[in-house]
C-alpha cells in the first residue's frame, strides 16, 4: 500500500500524517517492519454448479449492498455461505468480516468493486486458508448474471 494513502494530518502536529480512513501510519523504534508475504487463498472445494467469484466489493458506503444477513458463524467458509444462499434461492453470496454471510439477488445501494482487490484480506473464521471479506468489504460470489441495481 503506498504511503500516500496515509494522508490525514495529525491533530497534534500538522507537519505529520496520522493514517487515513481504514489506514494506519505505522512506526517502529530501532528496527525495520517486516511485512509478511500473503498466502494464496485456497479455492473453494465444492461450490454449487455455476457459482464463481466476483472479487472484493465495498459495503456500507450508501447502505448494505446485500440485503439478507445470515446469522454470524464462527465456522464460516466460502462454501458454507454460498450453499446457504443458494439453498435459500439467492443468486449472490457475500462474505464479510471473517464470520458474516449476506445473500441477495442483486447488488444494491450503489455497490461497487473495491479499487484494491486486496482489501478483502480477513481469513474465514471456519477456514483460515480462505478469505472472507474485511471491514466494509465483501468477497462476492454469484451464479448467472450479476445484477447491479441502478
Amino acid at each position: 500500500m503506498p504511503d500516500t494513502e496515509c494522508n490525514f494530518v495529525c491533530p497534534g502536529n500538522v507537519a505529520q500524517f496520522c493514517g487515513a480512513g481504514n489506514r494506519l501510519s505505522v512506526y517502529q523504534r530501532d528496527g525495520t517492519i517486516e511485512v509478511p508475504t500473503p498466502t494464496p487463498t485456497a479455492p473453494p472445494a465444492t461450490l454449487p454448479p455455476g457459482w464463481t467469484s466476483q472479487g472484493c466489493w465495498v459495503d456500507g458506503e450508501f447502505g448494505r449492498i446485500l440485503s439478507t444477513q445470515q446469522p454470524d458463524s464462527a465456522t464460516l467458509t466460502i462454501e458454507s455461505c454460498v450453499n446457504t444462499c443458494a439453498d435459500a434461492g439467492f443468486t449472490i453470496a457475500g462474505l464479510e468480516y471473517s464470520s458474516q454471510c449476506f445473500c441477495d439477488n442483486l447488488i444494491q445501494n450503489h455497490g461497487s468493486r473495491a479499487i484494491a482487490q486486496t482489501d478483502c484480506n480477513m481469513a474465514c473464521s471456519g477456514n483460515p486458508a480462505q478469505v472472507c471479506g474485511a471491514g466494509n468489504r465483501l468477497s462476492i460470489y454469484n451464479t448467472g448474471t450479476l445484477v447491479i441495481a441502478p
